[in-house]
């Protein structure tokens, strides 16, 4: 719109607001070509265009003679669908003039001229017509030739006119999303706009500030809805630096800004590693000589940011290329090449894909003898120490173990394999010694650790065997192995004993080992060298085979292996006369190692406590420093805790490999093996070891691995279970249950691979482990019997003959039940013995239960058990367990008392009880108590009708005990199974005891007589009872003839005494008869008399 002398916009989205788009002009009429963006407005002697935004776009007309001389500008109109610009113009004579110009040719040219049209205020060209307003207010129209003019003589006063086709489209947008960077690359702002716009129809104009919107910024252009920040720009920039933006957007019809704070630039890659250097250590291993190389490095000057990884690139000769992504933490790469060169570089990143520049390459070549030689030891403080770069002329660097005082962790032992340092400490959480794995190139950084399990609480000495890849090591009075090749899949490693140590070899220093001849070589502390061989577990003392050291002590000794050569070490032992040699493979044989001990100085070889040795590298240990030995000059490592308890050079071209052949095992068909059950899902398997090549008789043996498959027959499932011990338990819950399986094995070793498997052996889980028994029935017989009836198990997983049954039982007044044992059932009846275990061969199955109480309810439960487990500590097998059977034992029917207790006799009454199930008979038996046997009085058996029975004993002793119980016999039938079955058991009450009253003493027994020598010979023996008291005395009657009268012949005789013998006398004696009664406090108790006939 035109308001005074300047022309404003206002948007349809605010129709409230307007915006200065030119100002200061003088136009007097307008003209809008939308789909241009144009803004077409005239002056009175210009006709110019200008574009939506407010710039200069053309100028169609202006008239630059002097005004009077000039055409005015009358009218103006425009045609948006084809672009083109109309414009009259009126000279001073009245001359009207219309000019044509479109958008392809700018140029105007002129359509017509007259001199006949009114004077004009305004003009539209529509339909090929001139459509005009006169300045006085008539509406009037004529071709564009300005011919036919037609004039609305009727029309009212118009004051202007408007063409009426619409424009299509908005093209007004707005910024409708905020400025973002990193959505798709993290150097890339990205932003949006309503509605969105093809490429190229908005240019946008990005202005960077750094860190707030002031200041000079960095501008750029751009057409697209995205911009990268140029990389200068980043460059001068801190990394992750905090920037401003502000960016317009500018289209043909429109011009908007948006800005943002805040916004954070992308994190600059870490600039270059440092300090690289490069190994080459040969090895001979068991597939030939190799060489390790070990690429190092340090952390770069600037991480610009947090530290992520690095990026390792190393190059072989072949061209195949090794590395790749490795913690920030590791600042070392190892790898194995059999020869040719390697270069190397590395490069580190802050976050992925933010890598910084490589370094530039390292190279090596893998026969360059340049060995990585890292000396390691443990100080007087327990501490471990690392000291690297003592290969090649470097100065050495020094790094040590540090930990809090409360959290201190104790070093044992130090020993190495191959790349892997080992070492055995203490931490205060654990009461148990650990075995630890380090990094070698970072001691800070513990790989793994385990517990060192049994009752080790102490390491003396520990070193390596990597050929066979354990660890030996001394404790108290024994050599102990650790085999690590579970140590990384496990928490705790078991050490196995090798060989027990005598006296003489107590108090162990050091430790190495020969795994060329399987001998470990122990040092004690009182200078004492040792072998130990471990194939003929044979301990010797050196001093008395090897001439040389009989008369030296050792105070330190290393071995020496030669990298290319499997074969036995040379033993260097420091003695406090110099160095010697012992060489193992020559039979021993002595040398001495020439040191020029004056280079240490005044004290020379006595000031050397220890020292260390690999790749010819010497370093000693005095108390205060190590001093590293060389032909030229002596190295010097200050020890902040001095003495040193152990130190260790480690070097992989000082452990050598024998070849592959020796530990070649035969192929897995030739393995024998047996398999057990062991449980319900498990088994044990047992091994037969293999036999080793005898090329290589005495090397140390790595441990043997085997492998056993479950290949569930019928599918393709198979269970795989590992183990290192000839002896393989499967635990319980590994198999299925009551499944047939093949089962194979295969064994390999670290370097013999697996070799097919062994024949197959059938297996089916669950043997010895049968189901419940069935249908268990109780069903009671006598107030103390029940029978026991059950049907075999479904399933016996076993010969029937080796399932056995254990009945357990509970009554109502126990809390848990118990196993009892039980009378089996054979050959048609019930045993008289017991027994704990059952046998059944045939349904239905069933045992007799005794010594019950009456009247009782019991619950019992029938056992399947298999005769190998009939041992076993804890045997839980709810699943070989009857259901239970309930059985309530008769009532008891009656009870015997007694009355009318004599001397010699004791009236016995049977009372009848109302029993449910009364008996067939009842019998009444006594005995003396203590023996005899029983006996049933007269009227003693009956029928239990009668409430009443009275049953007389008598002929009894005074003063004796007797039992007396009755016996009631019990008969029927029952029924199980489907069959009726008849049973007849007896129940004996338990037994009750009486005792008869005091009174005289029975008989005396076997009363004798004899005449011999003039006269007669009586004698007798005790009476059976005394009748409660102790006999007093004895009196002897006799008579000429059984028709005479007794007279006494003796009274008062003494109780002890059994005997009796008259005078000698003439007269004819030779019928007399004799009887005897003794007597007591209660009286003379019966005769006991002689045969009436008497005896010459």
């Amino acid at each position: 719109m035109l308001v005074w002398n300047s022309i404003y916009r206002r948007k349809n989205s605010d129709l409230n607001t307007a915006t200065s788009l030119i100002d200061f002009i003088t136009a007097s009429s307008l003209a809008l070509m939308p789909s241009r963006a144009l803004l077409v407005f005239s002056t009175p002697y210009h006709v110019i265009s200008y574009r939506l935004t407010g710039t200069f776009d053309y100028e169609y007309y202006s008239c630059s003679a002097p005004l009077e001389e000039c055409a005015e500008v009358i009218g103006l109109s425009v045609d948006d669908t084809g672009g083109q610009v109309y414009f009259i113009t009126q000279f001073r004579n009245g001359t009207v003039s219309l000019f044509e110009a479109n958008q392809a040719d700018r140029t105007p040219h002129k359509l017509a001229e007259s001199d006949n049209l009114p004077p004009i205020k305004s003009i539209i060209i529509a339909m090929e017509k001139l459509f005009f307003v006169t300045k006085t207010g008539k509406m009037g129209f004529c071709e564009k030739n300005l011919q036919n003019v037609n004039i609305h003589l009727d029309s009212l006063v118009v004051d202007d006119i408007e063409s009426i086709r619409p424009t299509e489209g908005d093209n007004l947008f707005e910024f409708n999303k905020e400025i973002t960077i990193g959505d798709v690359s993290k150097d890339e702002l990205g932003w949006g706009i309503e509605p969105n716009l093809t490429s190229g129809k908005v240019l946008y104009k990005i202005k960077l500030y750094r860190d707030k919107l002031n200041g000079e910024g960095e501008v750029n252009a751009t057409i697209n809805n995205h911009y990268t920040i140029p990389p200068e720009v980043l460059q001068k920039w801190n990394s992750a630096q905090k920037f401003a933006v502000q960016i317009q957007a500018f289209s043909a019809w429109n011009t908007v800004s948006t800005n943002k704070t805040g916004l954070v630039a992308p994190m600059k890659p870490p600039t270059v590693p440092i300090d690289t250097r490069i190994y080459a250590t040969q090895q001979k291993t068991v597939d030939g000589p190799r060489a390790i190389i070990s690429f190092f490095w340090a952390a770069p000057d600037e991480w610009n940011g947090s530290p992520f990884q690095y990026t390792v690139n190393c190059t072989k000769e072949d061209g195949t290329e090794v590395g790749g992504p490795l913690s920030s933490s590791i600042t070392h790469y190892s790898f194995a090449v059999k020869s040719g060169k390697v270069t190397c570089s590395v490069a580190a990143s802050n976050e992925p894909n933010n890598i910084g520049a490589y370094t530039p390459e390292v190279s090596i070549d893998s026969s360059e003898l340049r060995p990585l030689v890292r000396l390691f030891a443990i100080d007087s403080t327990n501490a471990l120490i690392a000291i690297t770069n003592i290969s090649h002329n470097e100065p050495p660097k020094r790094e040590s173990r540090q930990v809090a005082t409360v959290d201190r962790m104790e070093y044992e032992a130090i020993a190495y394999i191959g790349n892997d340092l080992f070492a055995v400490r203490k931490e205060a959480e654990s009461a148990d010694p650990l075995l630890v794995q380090i990094d070698t190139s970072d001691i800070e950084n513990t790989v793994h650790k385990v517990t060192i399990g049994g009752d080790i609480k102490k390491i003396d000495a520990i070193t390596s065997d990597w050929v066979g890849n354990r660890l030996l090591f001394v404790s108290g009075m024994a050599l102990y192995q650790l085999s690590l090749d579970a140590f990384l899949t496990t928490t705790t490693l078991t050490p196995q004993l090798l060989i027990d140590l005598s006296s003489g070899a107590a108090d162990a220093k050091q430790l190495t080992f020969d795994p060329f001849k399987n001998t470990a070589y122990l040092l004690t502390r009182n200078g004492s060298l040792f072998s130990l061989n471990l194939h003929k577990q044979l301990e010797a003392n050196l001093a008395l085979t090897v001439p040389c050291l009989a008369s030296q002590t050792v105070a330190w000794m290393m071995t020496e292996f030669a990298w290319n050569r499997a074969a036995s070490p040379k033993i260097y032992a420091l003695t406090w006369n110099g160095m010697l040699i012992v060489d193992v493979e020559e039979n021993y044989n002595c040398s001495e190692y020439r040191i020029d001990w004056n280079k240490f100085g005044e004290k020379g070889l006595k000031s050397m406590s220890a020292f260390a040795i690999a790749d010819k590298l010497f370093v000693f240990v005095t108390s205060t420093e190590m001093l590293i030995y060389g032909t030229e000059s002596i190295g010097q490592i200050p020890i902040s805790n001095p003495p040193l308890r152990q130190i260790l050079a480690v070097s992989q071209s000082s452990q050598p490999y024998p070849d592959r052949a020796c530990f070649t095992l035969p192929p897995s068909s030739a393995i024998q093996f047996a398999i057990n059950n062991e449980g319900k899902t498990g088994s044990v398997l047992n091994v037969d070891k293999s036999t080793m090549p005898p090329s290589c008789p005495n090397v140390s043996m790595p441990q043997t691995q085997y492998d056993v498959y479950f290949t569930r027959k019928n599918t393709d499932k198979v269970k795989h279970v590992r183990s290192f011990t000839e002896t393989i338990h499967v635990e319980n819950g590994n198999l299925d249950k009551e499944t047939d399986y093949d089962v194979t094995v295969a064994w390999l070793n670290r370097y013999s691979p697996a070799n097919g498997v062994s024949a197959g052996k059938p297996f089916r889980t669950g043997f010895g482990y049968p189901s419940a028994p069935r249908e268990a029935q109780a069903i009671p017989i006598a107030p103390d019997i029940v029978y026991l009836y059950w049907k075999l198990p479904e399933t016996l997983n076993a010969p029937i003959a080796e399932i056995k049954y254990k009945v357990t039982q509970q009554a109502s007044t126990l809390t848990a039940p118990s196993s009892i044992a039980t009378q089996p059932y054979t050959d048609g009846g019930f045993l008289n013995t017991t027994t704990d275990f059952a046998t059944c061969s045939a349904d239905p199955c069933r045992v007799k239960i005794a010594n019950l109480r009456p009247s009782e309810n019991y619950k019992f439960w029938v056992t399947a058990i298999h005769v190998s487990h009939l041992n076993a500590q804890f045997l839980e097998d709810n699943e070989a367990v009857s259901s239970e059977a309930n059985a309530k034992t008769f009532d008891i029917p009656g009870i015997l008392v007694t009355e009318n207790v004599t001397g010699a006799s004791v009236m016995l009454i049977w009372k009848l009880l109302q029993a449910d199930q009364p008996p067939a008979g009842i019998s009444v038996k006594y005995r003396q108590a203590g023996n005899g046997e029983w006996m049933i009085p007269p009227n003693g058996s009956f029928a239990p009708s009668a409430p009443t029975v009275y049953i007389p004993l008598n002929d009894l002793f005074a003063a004796t005990s007797y039992d007396y119980r009755y016996v009631a016999l019990y008969t029927g039938q029952y029924t199980y199974g489907g069959n009726v079955r008849v049973y007849k058991e007896n129940y004996c009450q338990v037994q009750q005891q009486v005792k008869t009253k005091a009174g005289v003493p029975t008989q005396p027994l076997d009363v004798a007589s004899v005449f011999e020598n003039g006269g007669w010979n009586v004698t007798w023996k005790a009476p059976a009872s005394d009748g409660g008291s102790p006999i007093a005395s004895y009196a002897v009657e006799r008579r000429v003839n059984h028709t005479s009268e007794w007279e006494i012949a003796e009274r008062g005789l003494d109780g002890w005494r059994y005997w009796w013998r008259p005078a000698k006398s003439n007269q004819d004696q030779a019928k007399w008869e004799f009887r005897v009664r003794a007597a007591n406090a209660e009286g003379f108790g019966a005769y006991g008399c002689t045969d009436y006939s008497g005896k010459l």
